[in-house]
């Protein structure tokens, strides 16, 4: 908890292992309740300035036929909207997949999340009308190789590479009817002159 200099509470907030957990709330000098948020591991998943919407999200847990292990686990709004990361289990452990969704219930990613919150392996991000905008590999939540993202009509924007998370090699940017705009050269992720 921290408080203002009269004493009255700032933030109420909850941390587990150094990372923001649970319920998050702020208030202004008067201790009325501003804004109040959901965090799992760092990674807001609810915010609402308007504190009379706001429901705690539940975390839903679905086990395997054998009860052996959990196969599913994800947070869902009272109106049953789902938000934030929702895991998908293969084994005991073993994480299969996850679909990232914002605060109100739209798909923003899909992939491998690890338990720490990082990326793993290809990923898959969405523009709100559910088309993808990027895509590509992720090494430890850098971006690393190849990575394509996209105009909001589906049409390729750009094309190139990654590596620790900075652009490097050959850029290739498009106009949105296809046609090829530019040709970029990077390093270390900078500019360093064009091609065409």
């Amino acid at each position: 908890v921290e408080f203002y200099p009269n004493g009255n509470k700032k933030i109420e907030s909850n941390y587990y292992k150094g990372a923001l957990q649970g319920l998050y709330k702020i208030y202004d000098i008067h201790e009325n309740i501003e804004r109040v948020g959901q965090y799992n591991n760092d990674s807001l998943l609810y915010s609402s300035q308007f504190v009379n919407d706001f429901r705690e999200p539940k975390e839903y847990t679905k086990y395997s036929s054998d009860s052996s292990y959990i196969v599913f686990r994800g947070q869902f709004t009272q109106q049953q909207i789902p938000i934030g990361v929702h895991w998908y289990y293969s084994a005991p452990q073993i994480i299969d997949s996850c679909i990232v969704y914002d605060t109100l219930g739209t798909i923003t990613g899909i992939g491998i999340m690890k338990p720490n919150g990082k990326k793993m392996g290809e990923w898959k991000h969405f523009f709100p009308n559910g088309i993808v905008s990027s895509q590509g590999n992720y090494d430890a939540d850098l971006k690393e190789g190849k990575w394509i993202f996209y105009y909001e009509t589906g049409d390729v924007k750009q094309v190139g590479n990654f590596r620790n998370n900075l652009e490097t090699g050959v850029w290739q940017l498009f106009f949105i009817s296809g046609k090829l705009k530019s040709v970029e050269q990077y390093r270390g992720g900078k500019r360093n002159g064009e091609i065409i």
